[in-house]
């Protein structure tokens, strides 16, 4: 009866933390790959492009070590948070920026479609990490996917 009981809260707990993902659709949700993709093709680069290749590795080394990630609106950091894990840190929003961010030609392109992409989607502008305004007062939020847990960074084990 026990075992009944600790999967029941098990259940309970994921349909909590991860209430999104069952609301993602078509039509309101930009994954990152596509993110990526339409920035690339908007602004006639291709993926070998320095900046590209550049704000990539910078991504993907920010997210195994748990680095801030500075945006022209706003960072992410990665604090302990028991709720979602007891081992893994888990990114949290930043609105205090001091300093301003110098951006190459990519990364200024990527947050201005970012921004335009707010206003009627979900955006999932980092692996397994999706921005979304609420509606009621258009503040920024972050929803931690549940594959952030298995996948820190797209097609590799997360390692802590």
């Amino acid at each position: 009866m026990l075992k009944n009981t600790d999967l029941e809260l098990k259940s309970n707990k994921d349909d909590i933390l991860f209430w999104l993902e069952k609301k993602l659709t078509k039509g309101n949700f930009i994954n990152f790959d596509k993110l990526l993709s339409t920035v690339l093709l908007t602004n006639s680069l291709t993926k070998d492009n320095k900046d590209f290749v550049s704000f990539l590795n910078k991504i993907n080394n920010a997210l195994k070590n748990f680095e801030k990630i500075d945006f022209i609106n706003f960072a992410i950091d990665f604090q302990n948070d028991k709720k979602f894990s007891i081992s893994k840190k888990v990114p949290v929003i930043n609105f205090n920026l001091k300093n301003v961010l110098s951006t190459t030609g990519f990364e200024n392109f990527y947050n201005l479609e970012i921004d335009n992409l707010l206003e009627n989607y979900y955006v999932e502008f980092l692996p397994n990490i999706v921005l979304y305004k609420t509606k009621d007062s258009s503040n920024f939020r972050i929803y931690i996917m549940s594959s952030y847990f298995k996948n820190m960074v797209k097609g590799e084990k997360n390692a802590n």
